[in-house]
């Protein structure tokens, strides 16, 4: 079993995307593809290999015995699986203390910095925003999470700037509410840039 440490810096400056599962995903994927040949991919649950993508690596804080789908997606998975649960994982996150929280989103981000990821880059978070929830069918329909306002979401991503201001310096959000948190993607000839956080994100574009 690989050991989280091990991780650290793998894959130091090299682009890293996040994939989450909103129905943004497809559009925020591609947009970083077209610009990066081949960027490393961290995928958050299942989402993106059900919405048909091969990620590098797939992160999940929950007990798939309780999520179908997150159970066949970490079966079949073939990639490198990072979760706190030993029967599941492929590395062993005892003894890091990593950006853990309610959603596995956190800790995704976190571990594509911890691999040195620069730019970072985060696809198809939309926080529930919207009517259509997911990038691909078969979720519930009824999550509480669906109900939880905008800020709340936007709250513990924050929380990231006070906890490993280094880290989020690196991270991009493709689209969505967190551009408001981390700015627009630059371009790779603006990689290294920082937006001036203290200003008003709210884009909604792709830059």
């Amino acid at each position: 079993m690989i050991k989280l440490t091990d991780l650290k810096d793998r894959h130091k400056d090299d682009p890293i995307m996040v994939l989450g599962g909103g129905p943004s995903l497809a559009e925020d994927y591609w947009y970083v593809r077209r610009r990066y040949v081949r960027p490393i991919l961290v995928a958050v649950n299942h989402h993106a290999i059900c919405a048909g993508i091969e990620p590098d690596y797939m992160v999940f804080m929950d007990d798939p015995i309780h999520h179908p789908l997150l159970f066949q997606a970490a079966k079949d998975y073939g990639g490198t699986k990072v979760c706190p649960l030993l029967e599941y994982t492929d590395v062993d996150m005892r003894g890091v203390q990593y950006w853990n929280g309610p959603s596995s989103a956190l800790p995704a981000a976190w571990l594509a910095c911890w691999m040195g990821g620069d730019p970072v880059f985060l696809c198809g978070f939309d926080l529930y925003q919207g009517e259509v929830m997911y990038c691909h069918p078969g979720e519930r329909e009824d999550k509480p999470v669906y109900k939880r306002p905008l800020e709340d979401h936007l709250k513990r991503w924050k929380a990231g700037w006070r906890r490993y201001p280094e880290m989020m310096e690196r991270i991009r959000a493709v689209s969505g509410p967190l551009v408001e948190v981390f700015g627009p993607p630059a371009s790779p000839q603006m990689r290294g840039e920082r937006p001036n956080l203290g200003g008003n994100h709210r884009q909604k574009s792709r830059g």
